[in-house]
């Protein structure tokens, strides 16, 4: 699979185009930052696995580490999926 762009069907079974060269904007209500839906703006680890996030694509300020303290790599996540980890 190229990261470039391609096809992810979400867990309430939408598929979207996804990619570093599909544009989009961020996710987040009522932020209008323009973002691609590249791997880096994906909260989880991997497009259209909810075991670790959303499968949203967010801009950089909605996206967070969540737990500063684990041994465990940490994928990015966005604040509502944070708050279902605490």
């Amino acid at each position: 699979m190229g990261y470039a762009h391609y096809t992810v069907t979400r867990h309430d079974g939408i598929e979207i185009e996804a990619g570093y060269a599909v544009e989009a904007v961020c996710e987040q209500d009522g932020c209008t930052e323009q973002i691609d839906r590249g791997l880096d703006q994906l909260c989880g680890s991997w497009p259209g696995t909810p075991e670790d996030g959303c499968g949203g694509y967010f801009c950089s300020r909605h996206l967070y580490y969540g737990d500063w303290e684990s041994e465990e790599p940490q994928s990015l996540n966005c604040k509502p999926c944070i708050d279902k980890r605490d």
